[in-house]
């Protein structure tokens, strides 16, 4: 019982934080859950890339284990279902996430030198700084040259502050929750049974639904017995990224 405790809590744990965070973004992504949050930015800056760029810079400063999946999650929210656009946006997800291993001082790339030759953490800022300008600035010029407007799949929508409080807000919490130290497994598990529930709650709303039960769903089996279907899904998503 022991060791099938370490190696399903333990030992694959990142692997459960994969799938928990793809099952999110998934959701997310189906049901147009963060629309309404892109649409205030997309109307406010009048620019797509102006979303990616913000999810990327977002996602690339996390001081988390698993920061790449969370930002490629976040990125697929807003990615089309085939193109070149996925593909770009697979690049911006590793040029973003990549250049905080030159800066933070929770990293071995930067703890190993400064301990090394003796600098403060200023010190070795004033000398990876030119590094750091090339880095984010070959970045910006990739969002905004590389990657064309209809190439980032936002629906038009409208802001509505209740729906981002319901939908964009929870995602947000559970990233905190994470960095805060809470357990990867936990935090992510939880939103990604919340985004489930959300969802059928959302589609016995626009049935005219009073209860779940109504059409042989409840809470626990809809969250608990369509699971084989999220882990086809999930395994879809990196045959597809794989075969690309």
């Amino acid at each position: 019982m022991e060791f099938i405790s370490n190696v399903l809590l333990k030992d694959i744990s990142y692997l459960w934080m994969i799938f928990f965070i793809m099952i999110s973004a998934g959701l997310a992504k189906e049901h147009q859950l963060f629309a309404p949050a892109f649409a205030y930015v997309k109307n406010t800056f009048r620019s797509n890339r102006f979303v990616v760029a913000m999810l990327s810079a977002i996602g690339g400063i996390l001081p988390i284990e698993g920061r790449v999946t969370v930002s490629a999650g976040l990125l697929d929210t807003v990615a089309p279902k085939e193109g070149h656009g996925r593909e770009k946006l697979g690049i911006v997800d590793y040029l973003a996430t990549h250049h905080y291993y030159l800066w933070s001082p929770l990293e071995k790339t930067v703890i190993l030198p400064i301990a090394a030759f003796g600098l403060s953490y200023v010190a070795w800022l004033g000398l990876i700084a030119p590094l750091l300008v090339v880095s984010l600035a070959f970045i910006t010029w990739y969002i905004w040259t590389q990657i064309h407007e209809e190439e980032v799949a936002i629906q038009p929508g409208k802001f509505k502050l209740s729906a981002v409080l319901r939908n964009t807000v929870p995602m947000v919490v559970a990233i905190g929750a994470y960095v805060a130290g809470a357990s990867h497994v936990v935090c992510f598990g939880s939103l990604a049974l919340y985004y489930r529930n959300h969802s059928a709650m959302e589609l016995q709303e626009a049935l005219g639904l009073h209860s779940l039960g109504r059409v042989g769903l409840g809470w626990s089996s809809y969250c608990f017995g369509q699971l084989h279907e999220d882990i086809r899904w999930c395994l879809g998503i990196y045959v597809e990224d794989f075969n690309a």
